[in-house]
């Protein structure tokens, strides 16, 4: 299935692949980040917090040079890092709400986000892309299936179902619980990314209710990466799915991956040229990854 990536980043609304709903991201506004360093849905928890202790997770983006001062103020304001994010160039950290304040005023900090939820959305069905269109009604039929092209599901897990071609899983990588080892249940506890990954790339069988039909996948011939990001409740958190895209960008070339879908997303709180999730979607796009997106099921 041959890809030509266009020239600007790619959102396409399909049921390859129902994705993430974020913007075109661009370079970071000077602007934006003279103005208030906090993310508009921090920024009323801040003035909200007073003198409490609640904690709450968040992502800190600043320039290159101040990220290591950052580091020593966010631990002796007694907070904690939880993940580099080199690519959207952060961390994600856990600390009271009560010293962001602080914290925003340090040299170099460029925006302050909540380290948001994120669950699934997936709204279309394989039949209305049209795929059967290009390869007729079965992945036998001669047309475009796919064939090589990997493509990353970041997504609650891939279940080896009997849908799946023998060896079309070809890695798989958990950003929840990296401790964890693969069995039947727990390869996918929650079942959204194996949903989704049977629209992509399910094999072709017989349609049991409409004679001469098929069902499958939209490229039966693709093979898949399952980078889990999401737990057994389909919920989770905005650093894993930035550490998956790392990992993409890092490992493509070794597992052909040429395309990352998203069928998750998030509030859309800040401008995409500092949105830390934005940012990483744009650094995959530049590593010549095409990032499937949907428009977002809230209408």
């Amino acid at each position: 299935m041959p890809i030509t990536l266009p020239h600007r980043p790619l959102v396409i609304c399909a049921a390859v692949i129902a994705a993430v709903t974020v913007s075109h991201a661009g370079g970071r506004s000077g602007d934006h980040a003279r103005g208030s360093r906090f993310a508009p849905d921090l920024a009323a928890r801040v003035a909200a917090a007073g003198a409490g202790s609640e904690l709450i997770d968040i992502i800190i983006q600043t320039d290159e040079a101040s990220l290591p001062t950052t580091r020593v103020r966010l631990s002796r304001g007694g907070g904690s890092v939880r993940r580099d994010l080199a690519l959207v160039g952060g961390l994600a950290a856990t600390v009271a709400v009560s010293s962001l304040e602080e914290l925003a005023l340090g040299d170099g900090v460029l925006l302050i986000s909540p380290d948001r939820d994120v669950a699934p959305m997936m709204d279309v069905a394989a039949g209305a892309s049209g795929a059967a269109w290009s390869r007729g009604p079965s992945g036998a039929a001669g047309g475009p299936t796919g064939h090589g092209v990997g493509i990353a599901v970041i997504d609650s897990g891939i279940f080896q179902h009997e849908d799946f071609a023998a060896g079309a899983i070809r890695a798989r990588l958990d950003f929840v619980d990296p401790a964890r080892r693969g069995s039947e249940l727990t390869e996918d506890p929650y079942g959204h990314g194996t949903h989704v990954a049977g629209i992509i790339a399910g094999r072709p069988v017989s349609s049991p209710s409409v004679e001469g039909g098929f069902l499958g996948g939209m490229a039966p011939g693709a093979h898949l990466v399952s980078l889990r990001v999401l737990n057994h409740k389909g919920m989770g958190k905005t650093s894993d799915v930035i550490a998956a895209i790392e990992w993409c960008i890092e490992h493509g070339a070794e597992y052909g991956i040429r395309v990352i879908n998203l069928s998750l997303g998030q509030p859309v709180e800040a401008p995409a040229a500092v949105d830390p999730l934005a940012q990483a979607v744009e650094k995959a796009w530049r590593a010549d990854l095409v990032v499937v997106a949907s428009a977002g099921n809230a209408g």
